[in-house]
């Protein structure tokens, strides 16, 4: 099968002679797609592909077959989730749970493409992780704080017994959006919005919610519906 079109790299390496090559040069020619059997819509594989010449593609890329993902328009967004929310819920408890699987992986991508969380940060604004005891450890050691200070100073319990931020937004979120304990950030912040994890259909309730605020959930939901 050949394939006409790649969709994005996903920090793939290209390697020719043992150098790397940029994407665009060795974009030219045919791509021979060997991975087995041929994909219905949009393949994550790490099987070999060979490009007419002597380069060869060994590491994992994201492709589409022929055709592009649905073109989600974003404007007006929160007013269009608001509208679709029983069509969501209707779609995330009778979806294919194997069709969305492959597909995860390569909107998620797509859609932090496609939409600057630095524009946004709806989600630190508004809402709070949860500060597990491992979550707790690791900010308190990068902030060279005591835990029980760190705790005092920044968090409180919840009515479900879990540590949240005092009060919103979030206080280590800066005027230009940046996270300032990014690299130690809570585990809930690093894997937000969970658009590559099965917890998007498992707690769809979950997702429910955050489609009303983020837009790379609405973005991911939207295209789901229109391909699988």
């Amino acid at each position: 099968m050949i394939i006409k079109s790649l969709s994005h790299w996903s920090v793939s390496h290209l390697l020719k002679d043992g150098a790397a090559t940029s994407p665009p040069a060795a974009l030219k020619g045919r791509y021979q797609y060997s991975g087995g059997k041929r994909p219905s819509n949009s393949v994550t594989g790490n099987a070999h592909r060979e490009i007419t010449g002597d380069i060869s593609v060994t590491t994992a890329f994201y492709f589409k077959e022929f055709y592009n993902m649905s073109d989600i328009n974003l404007e007006n967004w929160p007013a269009k989730s608001e509208e679709h929310q029983k069509k969501y819920k209707y779609f995330l408890e009778r979806a294919n749970k194997k069709k969305v699987l492959k597909q995860l992986p390569v909107l998620h991508e797509e859609a932090f493409e496609k939409i600057d969380c630095l524009k946004c940060a709806a989600c630190c604004k508004t809402y709070s992780p949860r500060f597990k005891p491992p979550d707790i450890k690791r900010i308190s050691k990068h902030l060279k704080m005591r835990e029980t200070d760190f705790i005092e100073t920044y968090l409180r319990m919840d009515e479900d017994g879990d540590y949240v931020v005092q009060r919103t937004p979030c206080p280590f979120l800066g005027e230009d959006n940046y996270c300032g304990i990014y690299d130690v950030r809570p585990s809930d912040c690093e894997r937000f919005p969970y658009t590559d994890e099965d917890v998007l259909f498992k707690k769809f309730n979950i997702t429910l919610k955050n489609s009303a605020f983020c837009p790379i959930v609405f973005y991911v939901l939207e295209n789901l519906i229109a391909t699988v």
